[in-house]
């Protein structure tokens, strides 16, 4: 079994720093070219699903890599972003910033920020079900910076440094099973 780890194209969010989280952002110009530059890196590989987030920048994302590949794209509740609470739209403060937020320790709970700890769980129990359910097929995951960086702990088994496990726009990561 392969997965494939994609973080959705680029949005007018990401370039202004504003944390997203559920806010439902489209891909903006650059985001679509990076889409579809993703897209064609699977032209000559057998995928058997593409496990989409339901927010539009990874739907729009998830599209072109279909159109390449042809097959069956799903919604995955599981992979949604993290939920910024009161920060989305907003960038980062002195008393909340993404630092704090991404230290798995501390587990923040302020601003209405969905908790460190809570939302690694629910990334874990996802990729769980998608291990178990999907064995043996090769399973492509459209999804966010944080959900990429709660999947790179999961199977390196560290909550440490999380923040060297982004992804950028478009960016690919895999893991074999």
């Amino acid at each position: 079994m392969t997965i494939y780890v994609i973080r959705h194209g680029q949005t007018d969010y990401n370039i202004l720093n504003l944390y997203q989280g559920h806010i439902d952002i489209p891909l903006n110009q650059m985001g679509i070219k990076q889409a579809k530059e993703v897209a064609k890196k699977f032209k000559d590989i057998k995928i058997d699903y593409i496990l989409m987030s339901p927010l539009v920048r990874a739907r729009e994302t998830a599209k072109y890599i279909n159109e390449m590949i042809g097959g069956v794209s799903i919604i995955e509740e599981g992979i949604i972003e993290r939920s910024f609470g009161d920060m989305e739209g907003h960038p980062n403060q002195e008393d909340c910033n993404i630092n704090m937020l991404l230290d798995y320790d501390k587990n923040y709970n302020i601003y209405h920020v969905e908790p460190i700890q809570t939302f690694f769980k629910r990334v874990f129990d996802c990729i769980d079900k998608i291990i178990e359910k999907y064995r043996n097929k090769n399973i492509v995951l459209v999804t966010h910076a944080g959900v990429a960086q709660a999947i790179e702990c999961y199977f390196n088994g560290s909550t440490k440094d999380i923040n060297k496990y982004t992804l950028k726009n478009g960016e690919i990561r895999e893991y074999y099973l």
